[in-house]
This record gives C-alpha cells, sequence and structure tokens, in this order.
C-alpha cells in the first residue's frame, strides 16, 4: 500500500455553485469531508485523493449528472492553480506555456503528471495516473482532461486548435455532452487520456500581457508573503518546487519573484542560518523521494521533471543525500508499504 495521495482543494473551484445549479445543497458534502466552502479558494488546503474521488461520484449521483466532473472541469480558471501566473507572465510561446501549465497540474495533484510530446501529424498533452485506482474514476478523469483543455483553450486564445479528445474508458452517459464540452470529436476506450491539437500547435507565439495571469501572480506572491511573513526559507522552497519543473530555479529567478536583489535574497537566508543552494537541493530531493514513492514513474522521466539534464547527475544528486541511488530507495519504500 502507498502513501496516502493528496489534493488540493482549489480542484473543486466551482463546486458549489455548480451543485446549486443542479438544485442540490453543497454544504452536507463538503461538512462530510471536514472542508467549508472556503476551502475551495484555498491555495494550500489538501484532501485525501480517494475522498475527492468520492465526493465527485455521489455529487454526479445526488445531482443526477452524470457529466459532473467534466462540466467541473470546464469551469476551472486560473485561480484553480494559485501560482500559475508566475510562471506564465514570461512565457513567449505555446510550447512554453503547455510546460508550464502540464507541470503546475502535476504540483497541484500529487496522483497524476502530464506529458506532451509532438509528432509529424499532430501534437498531444497526456495525462497519466501515478496510482492504481481503487474505485470508479471516470469523473475524477473527466475533470481533470476538461480542466486542462479549457485551460489551454483560455491560455492559447486564438492559438488553441484541438483535434480531438481521448479518453481510457467508456462514456458517462449521452455522448453529445462532450462533444458540446469540447467541441471536437471525442473518442473513448482509447490507449490515453488526453488532448490532441493540430502539429506546430506548440510553436506558436503567445500574446504578451495578460492582465489576468499578472494579477493572479499578485494576489498568489502576496497570500504566499503573508502566510511565510517571517520565514523566508518556506518562501523560497515553495517557489523552488513550483518553478523547477518549468524553468531554472536560480538564486536570480527567485529573488526576482520575491522582488528583491539576489544579494538582499542571500542575506535573508543566511540570518535564517541556510543558503541558496541548500533548500534548493533539499526540495529536488523531496520532490524525488515523493515521486519515488507514490508513482511507478520511470526515474530518468523523474529527472527530467527535477530539471536534471543527466540520470548521472540526478542519481548522485539524490545518494548525496538519502545514502542510496533512487532505484534502491524506490526497491527500499515498496517492501516497506
Amino acid at each position: 500500500m502507498r502513501k496516502a495521495l493528496q489534493i488540493r482543494t482549489s480542484a473543486l473551484h466551482q463546486y458549489d455553485v455548480l451543485m446549486l445549479e443542479k438544485g442540490m445543497d453543497p454544504r452536507p458534502f463538503l461538512t462530510h469531508l471536514g472542508l467549508t466552502p472556503e476551502s475551495l479558494s484555498s491555495e494550500r488546503q489538501t484532501m485525501l485523493l480517494q475522498d475527492f474521488v468520492a465526493l465527485l461520484n455521489a455529487s454526479a449521483v445526488a445531482a443526477a449528472c452524470p457529466h459532473f466532473g467534466l462540466l467541473l472541469g470546464a469551469r476551472q480558471s486560473f485561480e484553480m492553480l494559485g501560482p500559475l501566473g508566475i510562471l506564465l507572465e514570461n512565457c513567449q510561446t505555446t510550447r512554453e506555456a503547455a510546460t508550464a501549465l502540464s507541470a503546475l497540474m502535476t504540483f497541484h495533484n500529487q496522483s497524476e503528471y502530464w506529458d506532451f510530446q509532438a509528432f509529424e501529424a499532430a501534437t498531444v498533452i497526456q495525462r497519466f495516473d501515478l496510482y492504481v485506482p481503487e474505485n470508479e474514476v471516470r469523473q475524477y478523469r473527466e475533470l481533470a482532461i476538461s480542466a486542462c483543455f479549457h485551460l489551454c483553450k483560455r491560455l492559447f486564445g486564438k492559438s488553441f486548435k484541438p483535434v480531438r479528445v481521448t479518453f481510457t474508458h467508456e462514456p458517462n452517459g449521452n455522448k453529445s455532452a462532450y462533444t458540446q464540452c469540447f467541441g471536437v470529436p471525442v473518442l473513448f476506450n482509447q490507449e490515453q487520456d488526453a488532448v490532441v491539437l493540430e502539429a506546430g500547435a506548440l510553436d506558436v507565439q503567445l500574446q504578451a500581457g495578460d492582465n489576468t495571469l499578472k494579477e493572479a501572480k499578485k494576489r498568489y506572491l502576496a497570500s504566499l508573503q503573508r502566510e511565510f511573513a517571517w520565514d523566508i526559507e518556506q518562501q523560497v522552497a515553495i517557489l523552488i518546487q513550483q518553478t523547477l519543473l518549468v524553468q531554472e530555479a536560480g538564486m536570480t529567478q527567485i529573488a526576482a519573484l520575491l522582488r528583491m536583489q539576489p544579494r538582499t535574497l542571500q542575506r535573508r537566508l543566511a540570518k535564517a542560518g541556510t543558503q541558496f543552494r541548500t533548500v534548493l537541493n533539499n526540495t529536488r530531493h523531496h520532490m524525488a523521494c515523493h515521486y519515488l514513492t507514490v508513482s511507478s514513474m520511470p526515474v530518468t522521466q523523474i529527472a527530467r521533471l527535477l530539471g536534471y539534464q543527466e540520470l548521472a547527475n540526478f542519481s548522485r544528486a539524490f545518494k548525496a543525500l538519502s545514502g542510496v541511488y533512487p532505484t534502491l530507495y524506490r526497491q527500499k519504500q515498496t517492501e516497506r508499504h
């Protein structure tokens, strides 16, 4: 049995509104899990993935809405991901933006990761499960794909040109609801859960100056600094974790996000009894341990997600902190659980 997986409660953004539209009071469903409507806008609060899946399933049945997850996913906005604006503000191409989006969705939800591949005939944004589901997860998977589709649509603007959407399961109810949601053909019982775009879709220049993203960034940084006002190490660790998968998480980049000079950040970390390189290495190691414990993701993929160009460099860095190489660490964790 692997470690219990968590998902941020903000993945339920607009859940209460959708339930009310379906004639249901959302409060009993949330209270049963120790949640409140305010929890749905929290950037920090998490819940067990199994509870999240159960909530979607119960809500779909109670509201007599077989496409509940699909509809909820279509309502997701950049507020769902909180720090997304930090990574997207300087993206110049759809490829950079897609990389940021997939990384943040992976950060947002411990149970999945996203990747994209550019082929001659099409571009595929694919979702991978990091766990073996123990119950019905169609609502959950449809929410994830729907959210990805509509976030990309809002992000890419006129450059968003989907070809089709694929699911690994059978449809929940009438297939016409899927066509209405996505506006492109939807295929079921396929090999992958994915959004398929036109070839070259990731090499389009994005329009600069999106005020929505800039405001999202400002709000997120403000909340981060309020919550950890006296803990600069925690602020740095969180920002490293959220930028590491997309761009270089160096002293200069993190200092810029915190609106200070690198020397100022260096002094503040020294005053806290640490240094930037230590926080960076510890953050990488923490993330590596998480992926090795809860997923079957190849070690080479984990190394790439954490910004290592060479597997050997990742293995050496991991062994320096754990005393064992990543493959042996994973083996020991599997035996322990």
